[in-house]
């Protein structure tokens, strides 16, 4: 039985500036700045291609590279 109150894992994220990171659509990017909100990892990517872009890092399918 779980405690009554008890607050979910801590979740850490995942990305860090300055990660380069690759994207399907918008290619290569630099992360600025990544959080987590409400359980979800936000990332804040600076794409060559778009610009900057707020990505729920769980469905934006990111891969790092480096």
């Amino acid at each position: 039985k779980q405690p009554t109150g008890s607050a979910a894992p801590k979740r850490t994220p995942r990305f860090a500036h300055p990660m380069r990171i690759s994207h399907g659509v918008w290619g290569e990017g630099i992360v600025l700045d990544s959080k987590i909100v409400d359980g979800s990892e936000i990332v804040e990517v600076n794409f060559n291609s778009v610009g900057l872009k707020r990505l729920d890092a769980d469905l934006a399918k990111l891969e790092i590279l480096e």
